[in-house]
């Protein structure tokens, strides 16, 4: 969504990312994410701008409706249809169209709903924008069961998804609620399906909560979507963690390049939301725990310990391995053990130019 999603029941961290529409980076301000899109995403593809903010697929407004449109990018044409408040009309557009002028003179109240009609580089999607009254959303009730059920999953390796779905459902969630519980539980599905080693289906799953999920800044989302963008190597740019998520010290490894000698703020309290995590991504947080409180030896046990465990298939595990072991050769003094690890890092698309620069930096 962009940053005019849904308010929060639990404190919001600051500032507030806005995620990109087609992928699942974060960005700390509109001009970055823009030059994200135009430098990964300048093929076909389609996304929506309100009152100039990029929306990823849900945005509530409290101020006016001013400026809503199409983006097209490289796109020949584009059919879709626009629901405002039940009226729904049926469009086609060859360029990027505001869509004002298709509205009711000066929307102020109800919802829009815009549906894409999937044609080549386009997908099958629709975006949503609450107007005037705030949404009602309403986590607390849920939370408890689900993280209940994901600390009883963790320690059987195995849940009733189904019967969580119905038990929740009976308390007469609306949409949004019911987006949520979705999303949550299609978290705790990838994670059982990469414990049954099926791979690609458990990708599914877990991109498809990260879509769900993306609107919601209550500390469980927050956390399963840093707990995904661990997962799906998604370090271009930020994931917006308080100083008191439990990620925090990994989102500044990956997303925010520091030498050893930098400080690096720390909360007097960690908030620690029990989720489900697979061996490889708990592994990558001890280890970088390890990382920054100067640890170095328990750090090359730990990623030898994955290494062990998992018997990894992800090229993504290793890659994070790599960097973590290639900082902590550097730290450690170990230049030539540092080259190595960072020569098969050469092509990386993220970690390839610190691979580079250090190489540099001993010539």
């Amino acid at each position: 969504s962009s940053g005019m999603t849904l308010p929060s029941p639990s404190q919001l961290p600051a500032p507030r990312p806005r995620y990109c529409p087609l992928c699942f980076e974060g960005f700390l301000d509109e001009s970055t994410l823009d030059n994200h899109l135009a430098t990964l995403h300048g093929k076909q593809h389609v996304y929506l701008k309100v009152n100039d903010r990029i929306v990823r697929d849900v945005c509530w407004l409290k101020q006016p409706l001013t400026k809503c449109e199409l983006v097209l990018l490289q796109l020949p044409t584009l059919e879709f249809e626009l629901d405002a408040n039940g009226r729904a009309t049926h469009h086609s557009i060859s360029e990027t169209s505001s869509l004002m002028k298709l509205l009711s003179s000066d929307p102020s109240k109800g919802v829009i709903t815009v549906r894409l009609k999937k044609s080549g580089g386009v997908p099958d999607r629709s975006y949503n924008i609450f107007l005037g009254k705030q949404p009602e959303f309403r986590s607390e009730g849920m939370d408890d069961d689900l993280i209940a059920l994901m600390r009883r999953m963790d320690q059987d390796g195995q849940g009733d998804l189904v019967g969580a779905r119905d038990k929740l459902k009976n308390k007469h969630l609306n949409n949004l609620e019911s987006r949520y519980l979705d999303g949550l539980l299609e978290y705790c599905h990838g994670w059982l399906l990469e414990k049954e080693k099926k791979r690609m289906l458990a990708r599914d799953r877990l991109e498809s909560a990260m879509d769900l999920l993306m609107p919601f800044q209550t500390d469980l989302a927050n956390d399963v979507r840093c707990a995904l963008a661990l997962r799906m190597n998604c370090f271009a740019g930020h994931w917006g963690c308080d100083d008191s998520s439990h990620f925090r010290d990994v989102e500044l490894f990956f997303c925010q390049r520091r030498t050893a000698g930098q400080p690096k703020p720390r909360s007097l309290h960690t908030r620690n939301t029990p989720i489900l995590l697979d061996i490889v991504s708990r592994g990558i947080m001890d280890a970088i725990k390890a990382y920054s409180s100067g640890d170095n030896a328990s750090v090359l046990a730990i990623l030898e310990s994955i290494r062990q465990q998992s018997q990894i298939q992800d090229r993504n595990d290793e890659d994070k391995l790599l960097l973590i072991e290639a900082r902590t050769k550097v730290k450690l003094g170990d230049s030539m053990g540092a080259i190595q690890i960072y020569d098969m890092l050469r092509d990386h698309l993220l970690f390839g130019d610190e691979a580079s620069e250090f190489k540099k930096s001993l010539a």
